[in-house]
C-alpha cells in the first residue's frame, strides 16, 4: 500500500513538471494557439501571405506543437543577416525585404507608402475607408470630416488618409531634397511585428532631417499585452560630423517577461523600440540603434 502511494505521488509529480515545462501560456492564461494566432488557421493563413512554401509550414507548425523555436528567434542565425539589409535607399521608393530562415521562418523588413483614400464623400471612398476602419466611433467621425482637415483629424486614430490623390502624395522632390511623408516603417521578425510612421527630408550636399508632426504612432503584435506605445525624435537632424543619423523610434511596454531576440534580448516587462535613422541620403530600420 505504502509502496503504491509513493508510485503514485511520483507520477503526480512527474505529470506536473511536463505539463509546466510545456504549458508556456498557459501559465498567464493565454489559450492562443502560437504568440499572436488564436487558431492554428490564423498562423497557416499567415504564413502563406508571407508566401512561406507548404513543406516550411508544415515545419513551423511541428515546432510550435512540439515547443520548438524558430529558427528567426536565435539570436546567433540573427547575427549572419548583412547590415546592408536594413539599409534602404529612399529613392527606390516602396520597399520589401525578406531574410528566410532554413526552418521557413523569416525577418521582414519594409519602408511603404501607405496608400491613400480621398475623403470625397463618394461611395467608394466611404466603402474604402470603412474597410480600413474598424472602430464605428472612429469611421462616423471621419466621413464626417472635411477634407482640408483631414489628415491633422486621422492621426489622432493612428490613419493617414489625406484628401491628396494617390499620384501626387508621399513624395516631393526639388532642387536639392528630397521629401518624404507618410511613410509605414516596420519590421517582423517570426510572428512578431511593429511598425510606425515617418516623415523625413533628404539633402543634397546636406543633413537630412526629420520632422517630429509628422512621425507618430503605428501597431504592435506578437508581443502579448502592450500597455503603452509612444514615437519619441531622439535627434532631429543627421550629425554629419559624427556619421550620426537623425533617429526616431516607437517604444512599447510588454507586460510580462517575453522570449524574443528583439532588441538584444529577453527583457521582463521591459520595453521595445524599432528605430528608424535618416542620414547620407538613406535610411536605416532595425530594432537596435542604428548610426
Amino acid at each position: 500500500m505504502k509502496k503504491n502511494i509513493i508510485l503514485s505521488l511520483a507520477v503526480f509529480i512527474l505529470f506536473s513538471m511536463f505539463i509546466s515545462s510545456n504549458s508556456v501560456f498557459a501559465q498567464r492564461g493565454n489559450t492562443e494557439y502560437a504568440p499572436g494566432f488564436k487558431t492554428k488557421g490564423n498562423l497557416i493563413e499567415y504564413l502563406r501571405e508571407n508566401q512561406v512554401p507548404n513543406n516550411k509550414q508544415s515545419i513551423l507548425i511541428n515546432k510550435i506543437e512540439n515547443n520548438q523555436k524558430w529558427d528567426c528567434y536565435n539570436q546567433k542565425k540573427l547575427n549572419l543577416i548583412p547590415k546592408d539589409f536594413y539599409k534602404f535607399d529612399p529613392t527606390d521608393g516602396s520597399q520589401t525585404r525578406y531574410y528566410r530562415f532554413n526552418d521557413g521562418s523569416f525577418v521582414k523588413v519594409e519602408a511603404v507608402l501607405e496608400n491613400k483614400i480621398r475623403i470625397d464623400g463618394s461611395k467608394k471612398s466611404n466603402a474604402l475607408l470603412k474597410r480600413k476602419i474598424k472602430n464605428k466611433t472612429d469611421l462616423n467621425e471621419v466621413l464626417s470630416l472635411k477634407s482640408k482637415n483631414s489628415n491633422n483629424h486621422l492621426s489622432n486614430f493612428g490613419y493617414t488618409l489625406p484628401e491628396s490623390t494617390l499620384t501626387t502624395y508621399g513624395y516631393e522632390s526639388g532642387s536639392g531634397y528630397s521629401w518624404y511623408w507618410d511613410w509605414r516603417i516596420a519590421k517582423t521578425v517570426g510572428a512578431q511585428s511593429a511598425y510606425f510612421f515617418a516623415e523625413w527630408v533628404n539633402v543634397v550636399d546636406g543633413p537630412d532631417y526629420l520632422i517630429p508632426s509628422g512621425c507618430f504612432s503605428g501597431n504592435v503584435t506578437g508581443f502579448g499585452e502592450v500597455n503603452y506605445k509612444t514615437v519619441i525624435v531622439e535627434r532631429e537632424k543627421e550629425d554629419e560630423r559624427r556619421h550620426r543619423y537623425a533617429l526616431v523610434r516607437q517604444d512599447w511596454t510588454a507586460n510580462y517577461a517575453i522570449d524574443t531576440p528583439w532588441g538584444g534580448g529577453s527583457i521582463a516587462g521591459g520595453t521595445f523600440s524599432l528605430w528608424l535613422g535618416v542620414g547620407n541620403d538613406s535610411y536605416y530600420i532595425d530594432d537596435d540603434v542604428p548610426y
